[in-house]
């Protein structure tokens, strides 16, 4: 995890002794410098990177929430950001009901389109286990990758897999190589998000300002 996403993170550090109390509405008490607090001790709130504070708090001696791993690991299954480079790309189709460019009937887009030409690395999102790397119908050469966390990614139209099924993966790690296979017009990357099996607009987990239209001169 990048010390510019990790600070954004605030992590509750029990500072007076006894068991650390769950984040549920009034519980922790106010954080307003008032001598109110919940069971437990005062509760601080930090903003320190996650390796930095866990490494601090261990040369204080201070008691730290025990899941600050797991709140590590947890952020870094969850897929934030681009697939695959958009320095010469666009979104050129949004999640949502279309007119399907092959097909010419409306129906669902269950992902959103990355314009890029063929060749251009695949990553990805988020930390988890690859659990389809091959060819699927329309989506051509498709890997997926479960995160474990009942959240999956899908990268299709690939031109070739740098990775199998049972593979291991972090964010940002090659997947594959994106291309034009399956039922396409054009190159470009579909991305899908599920949640329990359900897609969801990536929109949601990909930065703002993303250029929906061709970049002059391509």
């Amino acid at each position: 995890m990048s010390a510019a996403i990790a600070g954004q993170l605030a992590v509750l550090l029990v500072v007076g002794g006894g068991a650390p109390q769950e984040a549920h509405g009034s519980r922790l008490g106010p954080l307003n410098g008032t001598s109110e607090w919940s069971d437990g001790g005062p509760l601080r709130l930090l903003s320190e990177p996650l390796p930095g504070f866990v490494q601090r708090a261990h040369e204080l001696g201070l008691g730290v929430i025990g899941r600050v791993p797991d709140v590590i690991d947890w952020h870094e299954r969850i897929p934030w950001g681009l697939p695959v480079s958009l320095e010469r790309g666009w979104v050129s189709s949004e999640f949502g009901m279309r007119m399907h460019p092959v097909l010419h009937k409306r129906c669902m887009h269950e992902g959103i389109d990355l314009a890029v030409d063929a060749g251009e690395v695949v990553r990805s999102t988020a930390r988890g286990v690859v659990t389809f790397a091959d060819e699927r119908g329309g989506y051509g050469l498709l890997v997926i990758v479960d995160h474990e966390n009942g959240m999956t990614t899908r990268y299709a139209h690939l031109s070739k897999f740098l990775v199998g099924v049972g593979d291991h993966v972090e964010r940002g790690e090659r997947l594959g190589l994106s291309g034009a296979t399956g039922r396409v017009t054009g190159e470009h990357l579909h991305y899908e998000v599920r949640i329990e099996g359900e897609a969801v607009n990536p929109r949601s987990y990909l930065p703002e300002g993303l250029p929906d239209e061709r970049p002059p001169g391509m």
